[in-house]
C-alpha cells in the first residue's frame, strides 16, 4: 500500500548557522538558538515541559 505524506511548517527554527550546522551541540557556541512556533499551533505546545541547558 502506498500513502502519500504532505508536511506543513508551523515554525522556524533560528540559529547563528548558516551551512553546515552540526549534529550535536557544540560547547561555546555564541549566538541565537531559538525554536519559533506559529501562534495558531502553539496550543498544542502548551503541555510540554521547557527544559534550559547551560554550560
Amino acid at each position: 500500500m502506498i500513502m502519500d505524506s504532505k508536511f506543513k511548517q508551523i515554525g522556524l527554527i533560528k540559529t547563528p548557522y548558516t551551512n553546515n550546522a552540526p549534529y550535536q551541540p557544540v560547547d561555546g557556541d555564541k549566538g541565537e538558538f531559538r525554536i519559533v512556533v506559529d501562534t495558531k499551533y502553539a496550543g498544542g505546545f502548551s503541555n510540554l515541559t521547557v527544559s534550559v541547558i547551560s554550560t
